[in-house]
């Protein structure tokens, strides 16, 4: 497993400011040739603003299985947005 994070700030279209503290997670499973393999990478990034704004969450999941045959058995990726209103 590995593990990351960030700490960013922006400004939106309309003079927004939100900061983001990401985090990352990697998980991998491999067999002693390489195959079976399966990766599984989460994000999640809360949007947070300054003011009255509203809070936002933004995720991505993305996951690939490959059998010991070399073939992808799973593969997807998954991309969505929370709005967190207070």
């Amino acid at each position: 497993m590995v593990r990351g994070s960030h700490n960013l700030k922006g400004t939106g279209l309309y003079g927004n400011e939100y900061q983001v503290i990401s985090t990352d997670v990697m998980h991998y499973n491999m067999g002693n040739t390489g195959l079976p393999y399966e990766w599984t990478y989460v994000n999640t990034s809360p949007l947070i603003s300054h003011g009255k704004d509203t809070n936002m969450r933004f995720n991505i999941r993305n996951q690939i299985t490959i059998n010991a045959n070399g073939e992808i058995t799973v593969s997807f990726s998954e991309v969505w947005i929370d709005c967190q209103r207070s």
